[in-house]
């Protein structure tokens, strides 16, 4: 007869395998979206890149809509861990504006063409809206704090999360630029947006 302690690790790896499993699967419709665009991506294609059954998909993911919308919520948290990586990272050494914004733009470019694909099929399709919005709720408040303890600089003015998302919108819009126009205009661009924040943390 297996002991308490027995079933009690057994459950816990049952919990860590789906945890795990439906990882996968979130990280896998990323890819599809990058490479193959919010309408081509099928649910078939989730299940040959994640290397899992349809079951397993179905189990932690009732439509598309919401496959997507996790996904969603999953890339932006990975962005802020990655965020609070760095920070604990450089414990005690100083990060200035300027490499925390490079930091910044380098992650939105990494997975920028998943991240346009999402918001141009959120602007038709009112149940990915919505399913992202209910998804994201939970996690506003953590990533909140977690933004503001990596920007002190910020942490005097009225508020220093609208400069947060001042700043994703702005690098959103410079990687959608950059589709279009020269390497070196978008980084003179840049170079000009990091001027002005810096400019607005040493305001009193």
């Amino acid at each position: 007869m297996p002991t308490k302690t027995t079933k009690n690790t057994e459950r816990r790896s049952n919990v860590e395998r789906s945890a795990e499993t439906r990882e996968r699967i979130l990280e896998a419709t990323l890819s599809c979206l990058s490479e193959k665009g919010y309408a081509a991506t099928s649910t078939n294609d989730v299940v040959r890149q994640a290397g899992v059954s349809r079951g397993a998909l179905n189990h932690h993911f009732s439509s598309k809509s919401d496959l997507v919308a996790a996904a969603a919520v999953h890339l932006v948290r990975k962005r802020y861990a990655t965020t609070e990586m760095r920070s604990q990272e450089l414990s005690g050494e100083h990060q200035s504006i300027r490499e925390k914004l490079e930091d910044r733009r380098r992650e939105y470019e990494r997975w920028f063409p998943a991240t346009i694909e999402f918001m141009v099929a959120c602007r038709t399709d009112e149940v990915l809206s919505e399913s992202f919005s209910e998804a994201m709720n939970p996690y506003v408040e953590s990533m909140g704090q977690t933004m503001q303890e990596a920007w002190p600089e910020l942490a005097h003015h009225e508020s220093p999360l609208m400069i947060q998302y001042v700043t994703g919108c702005f690098i959103r819009g410079l990687c959608l630029e950059a589709i279009v126009n020269p390497e070196s205009l978008t980084d003179e661009i840049f170079e000009e947006f990091v001027k002005i924040i810096e400019a607005y943390a040493e305001r009193d």
